[in-house]
């Protein structure tokens, strides 16, 4: 993709190759990463038309001029791909990473696109559009949003991010506190589950927004009573991204500190609605289409991360070096780990 390609590009054709990435010693859970933000073709889009250049605080940066090479090699040729610039950036600038090691790929998804944030990091004037007939939630939580962007704004921010929001209800005193919170992921418990018994997507949503008791040792710091009080929690979606990052929480610690995961079956929809997490939600932001999944084999602590993604009409398993086509029924299983959405236009 040379600089002349670059100034012709059109986001209709803008499409990557079928590629796999060479595992550079226990790499795994990177290359699942680039194969799923390969297929983000917003943020690829802004990054391969060198758009994100104009948008950087210092014009030469070794980060970003790595991982943009390696996402144009990924859209432009068909053979394996071995990263080696990036991974050795990534080890040298990414904090308590131990590159070579087993790590989480949630881990390693988060601190690349904190990373991207803050290099692009800048403040806009971001404008309210006016708010008749809405709450006073809505309306604090579109001032709390405004805020956000207005310091740190970033493509980032606009193509990841979208906004919980977490209502604690004092038993007591019958007074609400709301804590709005910008996130670029959803994590999402299974339900409890028998050993073989499988689940779907909507189930555990379930377990997102029911309200928590707050009570016993976890009881709720009640500002206007001044003390420890009985509380319900409940949290939903409030403003809902551009791309849906789901993280099913397999992985989890005893009460023992011991590391173990749950191997049940989600069931995962190609079309997902979100609107029973979202805070009085309305169908027509709710509504996304599934396109990439990193799958975890393995138990707590070790294991092998390999990717299904969809390519024009097509599902793919980008299993380090070897890409091999799949059956769309093939992507719900006992190992999918994040889900990738992007939201209907």
């Amino acid at each position: 993709m040379n600089n002349n390609m670059n100034n012709n590009m059109n986001k209709q054709s803008f499409q990557r190759e079928i590629n796999g990435l060479s595992n550079l010693g226990n790499t795994c859970y990177i290359n699942s990463v680039l194969q799923s933000i390969c297929l983000n073709d917003d943020l690829c889009f802004f990054l391969l038309s060198d758009k994100y250049k104009k948008k950087m605080k210092v014009v030469d940066n070794k980060f970003m001029t790595n991982l943009t090479r390696t996402l144009r090699a990924m859209y432009d040729v068909k053979k394996i791909i071995a990263p080696i610039s990036l991974i050795k950036t990534l080890d040298n600038e990414i904090d308590n990473l131990s590159i070579h090691s087993q790590q989480d790929a949630m881990d390693i998804l988060m601190a690349i696109l904190d990373k991207i944030d803050t290099i692009l990091s800048r403040e806009v004037n971001v404008k309210i559009k006016p708010l008749p007939n809405c709450d006073d939630i809505t309306i604090n939580s579109k001032k709390e949003w405004s805020t956000f962007l207005q310091k740190n704004y970033s493509e980032i921010k606009k193509f990841y991010y979208g906004q919980l929001c977490s209502i604690t209800h004092c038993e007591e005193c019958l007074n609400e506190s709301i804590i709005y919170e910008p996130t670029a992921h959803i994590p999402i418990s299974l339900p409890s589950l028998e050993q073989n018994e499988s689940t779907n997507i909507y189930d555990c949503f379930k377990t997102f927004n029911e309200n928590e008791k707050l009570e016993g040792e976890n009881q709720y710091s009640c500002s206007k009573c001044d003390k420890k009080t009985d509380a319900l929690k409940r949290m939903s979606i409030k403003i809902t991204p551009s791309h849906l990052v789901i993280q099913l929480k397999r992985f989890y610690y005893t009460n023992n500190y011991q590391g173990c995961k749950i191997h049940n079956f989600v069931d995962i929809p190609f079309d997902l609605d979100i609107s029973s997490i979202v805070y009085h939600g309305e169908n027509k932001d709710c509504k996304y289409k599934l396109y990439s999944v990193i799958n975890h084999i393995g138990n707590f602590g070790d294991g092998h991360y390999f990717t299904f993604s969809k390519v024009a009409n097509k599902w793919y398993c980008f299993n380090d070096e070897s890409v091999q086509e799949i059956e769309q029924t093939a992507v719900s299983n006992k190992y999918a780990y994040i889900l990738f959405y992007k939201k209907c236009n």
